[in-house]
């Protein structure tokens, strides 16, 4: 849906959402790694993510919901009820490591643009007046997006972690938690257990075709977002160390050490399930880690000890 097909055809109702970013934003463009841009696309697309994330099953009525809220890509498929448009931030942005755990000789890093820390923008949620009965659910599944992860590159491991500036503030992890558990229980079957400062979405051994919410975790804190920043990434690769690739391995290509049960060869890879972000919290800033099920190797006994020394090192009861 586009903000032309809005005007002079219906009242239309609206949210806005004050950001800030936590972490440096890697979003890039058609000018990839090169220019940061915060772009609308990105964001409907991690608001359809969490949407199915938060679905126990994925089937006909599933899909059907999902077109219903967020449009499809069948040319006779209903549009969006959804409309996204950004003020966008200032043009500032600075080149980041993609691994800020690590020290370089002679500047051979991997590096990316991105939008610095603490960089303010809006997004503007709206939809039409006669869609109304819909436009809550889209606000929630909008601000999950914001609280279980991140957005842009390197999202996994605690880049592009942004606060909702005019939203719900917490003064303790508990809080965060309850609220979290309140907005999932407002738009999901899935049972959200609150237990000490995880949040147990769903535990069960059959196998299931979609990365669906499994647990979130809140970890330690942190004076600055930078520390939380680079805990995470000096974690992720401590476990690669040990386990190999089990958390996933971004360059489709499996490297030296242990390997998951049913891996296959070259060619298979597995986009992380545990997504780490930085969130305020307080006056400090905590490590969140949010699991989603693992679709290629389910119940493998080398991604569970993966996942495990994962979450105890970022200071995740486990």
């Amino acid at each position: 849906m586009q903000l032309k097909e809005v005007i002079g055809k219906s009242p239309v109702i609206s949210e806005t959402f004050n950001c800030k970013t936590i972490t440096p934003l890697l979003m890039h463009g058609k000018d990839n790694k090169h220019t940061a841009e915060v772009r609308t696309t990105s964001f409907i697309g991690l608001f359809r993510y969490w949407f199915r994330a938060l679905e126990p099953e994925l089937s006909k009525t599933t899909f059907q919901k999902e077109t219903n809220l967020f449009g499809g890509t069948n040319p006779v498929s209903l549009k969006s009820k959804l409309l996204v448009s950004i003020t966008p931030p200032s043009d500032d942005q600075n080149e980041y490591s993609t691994r800020p755990h690590r020290t370089f000789r002679n500047g051979n890093s991997a590096k990316s643009a991105g939008i610095p820390e603490n960089t303010s923008f809006n997004i503007h949620l709206q939809t039409f007046k006669k869609d109304e009965s819909y436009f809550d659910k889209l606000v929630t599944y909008a601000k999950l997006s914001f609280l279980l992860g991140g957005f842009g590159m390197r999202s996994r491991r605690g880049f592009g972690s942004i606060d909702i500036t005019n939203g719900q503030k917490f003064q303790t992890p508990e809080q965060w938690l309850a609220y979290v558990q309140q907005l999932i229980t407002s738009v999901s079957d899935i049972p959200a257990e609150h237990k000490n400062n995880q949040l147990i979405a769903a535990r069960n051994n059959h196998r299931i075709n979609h990365p669906r919410l499994l647990g979130v975790y809140v970890g330690d804190s942190y004076q600055s977002s930078h520390e939380a920043l680079v805990a995470i990434n000096q974690t992720s690769s401590n476990v690669k160390k040990k386990f190999g690739p089990a958390l996933g391995d971004i360059n489709d290509r499996r490297r030296k050490g242990a390997k998951p049960s049913g891996y296959k060869g070259e060619g298979e890879k597995l986009a992380t399930p545990l997504i780490a972000s930085v969130k305020p919290i307080g006056e400090n800033y905590f490590i969140v880690v949010t699991e989603v099920q693992n679709t290629k190797f389910p119940n493998d006994p080398v991604y569970e000890n993966a996942k495990k020394m994962f979450l105890e090192e970022v200071g995740a009861t486990y």
